[in-house]
């Protein structure tokens, strides 16, 4: 817990996740001649780095990675921990890593290449949807022709539902697409901006 008694990302991690499956039985594999105490110690190490990665992770994810963990253990019991490239590649799969935690992906937008993208209606959100799903920039002819049609439908939408939210016809659902939508724009449009000051700055490329 932290000081103030507020629970911290990796005491949440931990009270979902890991001690569910401790308690279950799930233990580190021990390596051949290793020492009980070094087993322990590799063990919490490995631990506290996932308490650490995932700790973005909501609750209910951190639920279905404690089902995956279950069915996904290492043994003829699946009872040692699965490996953590499992871990956060599943994680990755039921909730991206948001771009804001991977900078060196975030780049990308941040160079002029984002700019461009900010100025076609509905690119600049279907690209972040994709590159944050797939940590990294469309490369191929067929991923930049089907991010092109879903920036036509990003925007369409978009603009139904603000026409719906101006003349008061949205309900719950039509208000909290709109928001989030405009949630993941004003995320990219702050990454973008950053890029164009560290330019005019001379600090990026």
């Amino acid at each position: 817990m932290a000081s103030d008694g507020q629970e911290t990302s990796r005491d949440r991690v931990r009270r979902i996740l890991i001690r569910p499956l401790q308690e279950a039985g799930m233990g580190m594999k021990p390596k051949k001649g290793e020492r009980p105490a070094e087993r322990e110690a590799r063990e919490r190490a490995f631990l506290d780095g996932l308490a650490d990665e995932l700790g973005y992770c909501s609750d209910r994810v951190l639920a279905g990675l404690r089902e995956w963990a279950e069915a996904s253990g290492e043994g003829t019991r699946r009872s040692w921990w699965p490996g953590r490239v499992g871990f956060l590649a599943t994680a990755q799969r039921y909730q991206p890593r948001p771009l804001e935690q991977l900078p060196a992906i975030a780049s990308w937008f941040g160079s002029r290449a984002g700019a461009e993208a900010r100025a076609v209606p509905g690119r600049l959100v279907a690209e972040f949807q994709f590159i944050e799903r797939h940590r990294r920039p469309p490369i191929h002819d067929a991923e930049r022709r089907a991010l092109d049609m879903r920036a036509r439908e990003i925007a369409d939408t978009a603009a139904r539902l603000r026409s719906r939210v101006d003349e008061n016809r949205a309900d719950a659902s039509d208000r909290a697409s709109l928001d989030a939508h405009d949630d993941i724009e004003r995320r990219a449009l702050a990454i973008v901006a950053a890029g164009e000051t560290a330019r005019r700055e001379g600090t990026s490329a």
